[in-house]
């Protein structure tokens, strides 16, 4: 897994504008729409940052090859301690006992989260469809997991 392999527009433009580049391409042959919300300075550091858009890509082109969705809603809210982000979408949703032993996409997504100390909830959303949460704390503990 490549820990530092951050898309250029991520350094230059900040998350909300690569993950909008992003989704623009991805989505570009398709009917699905989606909607970023993210603060300018979510207080990361660029690890963190690189990760977390790892995570959100990932879990965005699960949404695109098996969810059945018409819209991808990404969120970063600034709570106490830290952030968190959600990855929302309104398709079909599933069952975490639905994955096959061996997906690699949420195994990825798991690993990327442990290193940087954040925590990673993939569930139902209410009123169907699938949201993942990401909490990623601020301060000296989370710096550690990426040092």
């Amino acid at each position: 897994m490549q820990l530092n392999s951050a898309p250029p527009l991520l350094d230059d433009f900040g998350f909300r504008a690569a993950m909008e580049h992003y989704l623009k391409g991805a989505l570009a042959s398709t009917d699905m729409g989606f909607d970023v919300q993210f603060p300018d300075d979510p207080g990361l550091s660029v690890q963190q940052l690189n990760q977390l858009f790892r995570i959100v890509q990932e879990a965005c082109t699960n949404t695109m090859r098996h969810a059945q969705a018409q819209q991808i809603e990404i969120t970063g809210t600034l709570v106490a301690g830290g952030l968190e982000v959600r990855v929302e979408d309104d398709g079909r949703g599933f069952a975490r006992a639905d994955i096959r032993p061996g997906a690699l996409g949420l195994a990825g997504m798991e690993e990327r989260a442990a290193l940087m100390g954040a925590q990673l909830q993939v569930g139902a959303r209410t009123g169907g469809g699938t949201q993942i949460v990401i909490r990623i704390a601020h301060g000296p503990q989370a710096q550690e997991h990426m040092a």
